[in-house]
This record gives structure tokens, C-alpha cells and sequence, in this order.
């Protein structure tokens, strides 16, 4: 029976070798391969946004892979939260079809806006091309993770929520990266720690997941039966759970009553 999505997230010590073996044969099945042809009636836009997660998947992959040979297994923890989120959003974006699409573009315009308006009311001179490369690629880190959890609650995956929050530890400031620096006989100019551990065995299953959900856009869904089995050898789900919408925040009642008090 397979688990749930997410609980393949920590490796077993035997696991490790199939993992890097998995995460090797689909990003070089994509460096070799080429774009499907995607069903008829697809939306342009669903297939351009699903390309391009699913591309970006493969590439933070085969970023870690690069770190990783290169003994840098600290630094390839980035890339593993990227992987990740980019995997996630592919599968929402999948579920839900043209809406999906809509609400990456307007978060993303959202977040641009609000940079841009910060740089300028800092007294920023943004050159018409610096500010163009904004509008293409700036994202707010912490929007970016509220959506990030929105996304995760939707589908029924917040345990992967809380990976990504593992993950972003190694992006960002923090003890873990300070004290990996801090060994038993005193500082050290490499992280110590078995920092390598679990980074292909969640890049496995992001890889699994990203395929099946590009899968389910070409006729027949070609990849299925491979892609389930190679999640079956892991004992992880071969496909994220469906969108489901979130319910409805509860309304907040107001303190007051009968206008303001007033003041004596």
C-alpha cells in the first residue's frame, strides 16, 4: 500500500542508493527528451505554465545532482526546496486548469507591483531594463511562502508544508546553517553534519510527482504505469491528492458594541 505523499520525505540508510539512481534516470529522460504533444482543448497558458514548472523541477534537480558530485551537499538544499515548490505548484496548477494559471500570473503582478513601488519610494534609479528583469522574475519571500502554504492546504499536504520549512532553513539565515560551521573541535570552513541525507530522497518523489502531473495532460498519459511503479519501489504516492478548496475563513465579530465608549 502506499503512503502518503510526503512520508517518503526521510530516507531509510537502504533506500539512499535507489533514490540517486531514480532522481539520475528522469532528469536524464528529460535532458534527452523533448516537449509532449499536450491533448487537444488544452489551454495555451495551462500548457505554458505546466512546461515551465515541470522544466524547472528537472533543472533544480540536476542542480543538486551538480552541488552534490561536487561536494557541496549544503548548498543543494536550495535547489531541493525549489524543486519542491516548483513540484507542488505543477500539480495545483494541473488540478485546477486555466483558474490555477490565473492566480500564479495575478500573485506574481501583485508581488512585482509591490517591489517596484518599494524601490522607487527608497529613491531607487531602476534602469528600464533592471526594472523589466523585475517584472519577469521578482518574488517576495514571504508572500511567496503564504501562498506556498495556501497551495499545501488546498491539496490536502500540509506535512510537505512543513518540509519546505526544513528546507528554507538552508536558505536563509539561521542556527542550523551557523552551528553546521561550529564543529566539536571548534569552527570548521565546511558544514558539518550528514547534510546529504534525505536530499534525493525528496527529489525522487518531486520528480515522480511533477511527471505525473504533466502526464495527465498528454493523451493516454504515457508515463503512468513508470512513473507509478518507480513511486511503488519507494513506497511513496505516485500522484499528489486533488484540489479541493479551501473553506471559507470564519468571520472575526467585532468587539464593540452599541458604537464607541465614551471616554470619562
Amino acid at each position: 500500500m502506499n503512503r502518503q505523499p510526503g512520508h517518503s520525505v526521510v530516507p531509510g540508510a537502504a533506500d539512499s542508493l535507489l533514490h540517486r539512481q531514480i532522481v539520475d534516470v528522469l532528469t536524464a529522460e528529460y535532458e534527452s527528451g523533448a516537449p509532449p504533444n499536450f491533448a487537444d482543448g488544452t489551454p495555451p497558458d495551462v500548457i505554458a505554465c505546466a512546461w515551465g514548472l515541470y522544466a524547472q523541477v528537472h533543472r533544480h534537480a540536476r542542480a543538486a545532482i551538480v552541488l552534490t558530485e561536487a561536494g557541496m551537499d549544503h548548498e543543494a538544499h536550495l535547489h531541493i526546496r525549489a524543486a519542491l515548490e516548483h513540484a507542488v505548484l505543477l500539480h495545483w496548477v494541473t488540478e485546477r486548469g486555466q483558474p490555477g494559471v490565473d492566480a500564479v500570473l495575478a500573485n506574481q503582478a501583485a508581488q512585482v507591483d509591490r517591489s517596484v513601488r518599494t524601490a522607487r519610494e527608497a529613491a531607487l534609479a531602476l534602469a528600464p531594463e533592471i526594472e523589466q528583469a523585475m517584472t519577469a522574475t521578482r518574488t517576495d519571500e514571504r508572500k511567496a511562502s503564504q501562498a506556498f502554504r495556501k497551495v499545501c492546504e488546498e491539496l490536502g499536504i500540509v506535512d510537505l508544508y512543513f518540509v519546505y520549512g526544513v528546507e528554507s532553513q538552508f536558505v536563509h539565515p539561521s542556527v542550523l546553517t551557523i552551528n553546521s560551521y561550529a564543529g566539536a573541535s571548534g569552527l570548521t570552513v565546511a558544514p558539518q553534519g550528514d547534510l546529504r541525507r534525505g536530499n534525493f530522497a525528496l527529489l525522487a518523489p518531486c520528480l515522480i510527482w511533477s511527471g505525473r502531473a504533466l502526464d495527465r495532460l498528454v493523451p493516454g498519459q504515457p508515463r503512468s504505469a513508470q512513473l507509478e511503479a518507480l513511486a511503488e519501489s519507494l513506497g511513496a504516492a505516485a500522484i499528489l491528492p486533488p484540489w479541493r478548496p479551501a473553506p471559507p475563513a470564519p468571520e472575526r465579530k467585532s468587539r464593540r458594541k452599541g458604537g464607541r465608549r465614551k471616554r470619562k
